[in-house]
């Protein structure tokens, strides 16, 4: 919705309870998700659909979890969408309680994590923005994503470098960051006065941009940082 980072995995375990109802309810009903849709999804070269052959096979349990699970991610990825339209009509409510939802449902979907939080803080609601960040966080330890997205959040937002930085750097860890993230880890260097440190990460920042125009700029940006160290180093 709000940016073009993704995460859309399948779902594991047939979820049970008065909340799941209310979530397959609602989501039905309003994104209106076509079954052949689903179905398509139930399969694959991990799940086969079951055979053929057994007509009671999609009422083994196998079946049946594929089906849930297969009904289950569709519902999620309607409710996501959804989202788009009350974006554009300016209901940021909604938008944030449809991705509360949507991370209920897949707790890996760092999309749905990342704008509301982005339009939590947005609309002044720090604490809650940084709350449910961190639950991102929790769900999903194994990537740059969420680091970056707390990252950004305390550089940006609450101006609050020296908190910015570790996440920065726990991002950078993983091999799949982007340039901003070196970006956002080299700003936060240089406010925070660690110029040697903001040289590096500058240097890796060029590494990983293939737009020239950026590319420029990460370099003069590089060359900016190193003058400033020499400056500093002289004193």
């Amino acid at each position: 919705m709000l940016g073009n980072r993704s995460c859309r995995t399948g779902l594991t375990g047939v979820r049970k309870g008065g909340v799941w109802l209310h979530i397959v309810c609602v989501a039905f009903l309003a994104s209106m998700a076509p079954l052949a849709s689903a179905q398509k999804k139930i399969g694959g070269p991990d799940k086969p659909l079951p055979a053929k052959s057994n007509p009671t096979a999609f009422y083994t349990p196998e079946g049946q979890q594929q089906i849930a699970d297969a009904i289950l991610t569709e519902v999620v990825e309607q409710l996501f969408e959804q989202s788009d339209a009350h974006y554009d009509d300016g209901e940021y409510n909604h938008c944030v309680n449809l991705c509360r939802i949507v991370v209920q449902g897949n707790p890996r979907h760092v999309d749905a994590f990342g704008d509301a939080a982005y339009l939590l803080w947005s609309t002044g609601q720090n604490d809650a923005a940084i709350t449910f960040l961190k639950q991102g966080l929790a769900a999903n330890p194994k990537g740059y994503y969420m680091y970056d997205e707390l990252g950004a959040f305390y550089y940006y937002r609450l101006k609050d470098f020296a908190n910015a930085i570790p996440y920065y750097e726990q991002a950078v860890k993983y091999p799949d960051c982007q340039s901003f993230t070196w970006s956002g880890l080299a700003h936060s260097y240089e406010k925070a006065n660690k110029w040697d440190k903001a040289v590096y990460a500058w240097e890796q920042a060029t590494n990983f941009v293939t737009d020239r125009n950026n590319n420029d700029t990460m370099k003069r940006n590089l060359a900016r940082a190193k003058a400033e160290l020499a400056r500093r180093q002289k004193l």
